[in-house]
């Protein structure tokens, strides 16, 4: 497995014993652990999105690096620059001054990462639909990200938003941690799975740093506008 997702399960575990739910649930006491199964299932909704944040981001830097130390075009960079996520208006001559970002290629792929990362610092779920939009454009298949995982995304997904957005409409159905518990241990199961075709890949480079990733990803700046040189010493470290 990945470090990142050996660093999900930890956190999972940590939450569980922290919350205390990791004993079986006395049913008779069901209605006293509704506020703590809550917590639970926003907890790890939270986890759960900024794997695939970070996972995302990180396949492309690493992809990113390989392109700056060799210039080998991985899939994942392939399928980014192919996207239009970076519309690029062509330059009239080689010495065109007004569009020179669009010149040069290594410049052009930059600002196809800088939109990228953007696209997924404003990710905000786990559902089918948000995983699509970061996956589809690094060119993963549906086959390969997994249809039970994406339908079990979408269950989850959807039951973390009725708790943070419908209030006390939601209070009138009984959660069990119990069954929350395996519904994340199925999640993770389906995950790991993921996890295993994304190191098979070989797109990984296990030695860089995730945190540097997470400041990338959770930071108030906007790499697509003046960002991009900053940014690029930032994603060909490591």
């Amino acid at each position: 497995m990945s470090k990142l997702f050996s660093a999900l399960t930890t956190r999972v575990k940590i939450i569980e014993d922290g919350l205390g739910i990791n004993k079986p649930l006395d049913i008779m006491k069901i209605d006293d652990y509704q506020e703590l199964t809550k917590a639970y299932i926003l907890l790890i909704h939270s986890e759960l999105e900024k794997y695939f944040e970070v996972m995302s981001v990180k396949i492309i830097k690493d992809c990113y690096s390989t392109y700056k130390k060799n210039g080998i075009i991985k899939k994942p960079l392939l399928s980014l620059a192919s996207t239009n996520i970076y519309i690029i208006s062509k330059p009239e001559s080689f010495s065109d001054d007004k569009r020179k970002e669009d010149i040069s290629l290594a410049k052009r792929i930059s600002n196809c990462v800088s939109k990228f990362i953007n696209i997924a610092k404003g990710n905000n779920g786990i559902k089918h639909k948000d995983v699509f939009a970061l996956y589809w454009n690094l060119g993963f298949s549906e086959d390969e990200i997994g249809k039970s995982l994406l339908l079990m995304l979408d269950d989850f997904g959807s039951k973390r938003g009725k708790i943070a957005h419908t209030g006390s409409i939601f209070n009138k159905t009984i959660l069990n941690y119990d069954v929350e518990k395996k519904s994340v241990s199925n999640i993770i199961m389906e995950l790991e799975k993921f996890d295993k075709v994304i190191e098979d890949t070989g797109y990984l480079n296990e030695d860089s740093n995730i945190t540097e990733i997470e400041n990338i990803l959770f930071s108030s700046s906007d790499f697509s506008k003046g960002q991009t040189d900053s940014k690029e010493l930032v994603i060909a470290q490591g």
